[in-house]
């Protein structure tokens, strides 16, 4: 018997995991547990089917106290197992909310003597992992809450704990540091989280975002600020350490964005400029691939023609006009620049008018093949001719 939810949580630990109902009756164990307890053909097992009777007896009084998440305790309790020995386990009794369902009391527990050797492990692995974080060239952050935030209210107010509640930097690394030009006598983990991470409505959507995402992310956006208050586009990877409803700590990784943001901006600026342009310019300007499927127009292509540009985006133009004979000069165009010459156009209002066109080839590296037209309508003589 295995809970997913519980193996995700607690499936690494090296110790026994147990989780019991209400009612006392096993729903999980992990490996070291099974091997502890040894075979049994009991469908159903109870704590007195596990423990020596006075363990089942302290275990049920926890169990009768109901729900407590706050209550956390540590008992040394015997266990018998089905290989005829008992054995004495310093276990670590607390209650535990899954996402869905009632609460299991969670025991996770060792055997008394291995503690040092236990202790030994965690130190070492520590280290391990803290220097693996420290020397990493990927900024890595966490931000830890003395007083954690609820997840169980509103959005707003949960983004208002997120930026009030009491927090700290923990664990963050020299290359984390230097993103935010952290100066090297100074501690990244005791500067203020809000002079890096400030409240702004950019931020307060970043955080939206999380708790959308169950605060599981990645690639989120944040605005945030470095030490000498230079503004910067963070792409941040999230987790969450979350415990009946409540956020201990986020942590993850960040990328500055700041420039592929301003030239974004900058791209945004000269096509808005471009869009002006092309609107102020009389004649008709259209953009077709070679299969004549209508890319974009400018307003005149509207104006003068008739027809409304959304109506023929992405479709085929072949019916108001057909550039097919000349976009199959391609060749000549590319040697050649532009084709010029004279071509019907029908219009929205069921009349066919000359246009004189110039039309231009180049290759998008995205779509392929585009073509650039100019038209202009051909002015009529005194005689209509």
């Amino acid at each position: 018997m295995e809970s997913a939810e519980l193996s995700g949580l607690y499936g690494a630990l090296p110790c026994v995991v147990m989780a019991f109902t209400q009612g006392g009756e096993l729903v999980h164990c992990n490996a070291i547990a099974k091997e502890l307890m040894g075979p049994t053909d009991n469908d159903k097992i109870t704590l007195a089917d596990i423990f020596a009777s006075q363990s089942a007896q302290l275990l049920k009084q926890h169990l009768n106290a109901g729900c407590n998440k706050n209550n956390e305790l540590q008992e040394i309790l015997e266990i018998n197992s089905s290989y005829q020995f008992s054995l004495e386990l310093l276990a670590q009794i607390r209650w535990w909310l899954p996402s869905e369902g009632d609460p299991l009391l969670i025991l996770t527990a060792i055997e008394p003597k291995l503690l040092p050797e236990k202790h030994s492990k965690l130190e070492k692995d520590y280290r391990t992992l803290r220097s693996l974080i420290e020397t990493s060239a990927t900024p890595t952050w966490c931000i830890e809450y003395t007083e954690p935030v609820d997840l169980n209210v509103s959005d707003k107010e949960i983004i208002r704990q997120v930026f009030e509640n009491d927090s700290h930097w923990y664990m963050c690394n020299k290359a984390m540091a230097r993103l935010y030009d952290i100066p090297d006598d100074l501690d990244f983990n005791k500067q203020p989280v809000r002079m890096n991470f400030p409240r702004s409505p950019q931020n307060e959507a970043f955080i939206q975002e999380l708790i959308d995402c169950g605060f599981f992310i990645d690639e989120a956006l944040s605005v945030d600020s470095s030490h000498d208050g230079r503004l910067m586009y963070i792409a941040n990877t999230v987790r969450p350490h979350i415990e009946f409803g409540m956020l201990h700590r986020m942590w993850g990784t960040s990328r500055d964005i700041t420039q592929d943001k301003r030239k974004e901006a900058q791209l945004k600026q000269r096509e808005n400029e471009m869009r002006e342009v092309l609107s102020s310019v009389p004649d008709i300007i259209l953009v077709v691939d070679e299969k004549l499927v209508l890319q974009g127009a400018n307003p005149a292509f509207e104006k003068q023609l008739g027809w409304r540009i959304d109506d023929w985006l992405g479709k085929k133009l072949t019916q108001v006009v057909d550039l097919q004979p000349y976009t199959m000069q391609k060749k000549e165009m590319m040697s050649g620049g532009a084709r010029r010459f004279v071509v019907p156009i029908f219009c929205a209002d069921n009349k066919t008018r000359n246009f004189d066109a110039s039309l231009a080839h180049f290759v998008d590296d995205l779509n392929g093949d585009r073509f650039v037209g100019v038209l202009r309508q051909v002015e009529l003589d005194q005689r209509g001719h």
